[in-house]
């Protein structure tokens, strides 16, 4: 039930009515939980306020003996609507803090680009806010 309300979401957020909108990148940071959940792939940020603290959750299809164990915890720094995750083995550091149609996700770089060049979201690019919920349930709920 819950994958069926992912995919119902992700294909409402998806949709031509809401690519019309355009982000607006935020000024104030927006802390609380943002997930993806993609065909192959799936992250979590959980960005807290306090001390700029974040923890971390990603899995793909793209397999790897020596990866670190979820969730990877760090600092991050928030410049000019762009947080900054400071972990070693975390290789998209830079996320884009936009609110679309009102609502606050994050951006890849290359979403971002995307956007403005085709105006299309990129579904495997953007991390919406979740409302409630424990990250760590969450994530084990939806990758089984």
């Amino acid at each position: 039930m819950f994958k069926i309300a992912v995919f119902s979401i992700a294909l409402f957020l998806a949709s031509p009515c809401l690519a019309e909108t355009t982000p607006i990148l935020s000024k104030k940071l927006i802390e609380g939980v943002y997930y993806m959940a993609g065909k192959d792939s799936r992250m979590i940020i959980e960005l807290k306020r306090k001390g700029f603290q974040f923890r971390y959750w990603f899995a793909s299809d793209m397999g790897s003996s020596s990866r670190p164990k979820n969730p990877l915890t760090g600092d991050y720094v928030f410049k000019e609507g762009i947080v900054y995750l400071q972990h070693p083995f975390i290789y998209q550091k830079e996320w884009h803090l936009f609110l679309l149609n009102g609502k606050p996700s994050l951006w890849r770089p290359n979403a971002v680009e995307d956007w403005q060049a085709s105006k299309e979201l990129d579904i495997y690019g953007i991390l919406y806010l979740q409302k409630h919920g424990d990250p760590q349930k969450l994530w084990d709920s939806s990758w089984h």
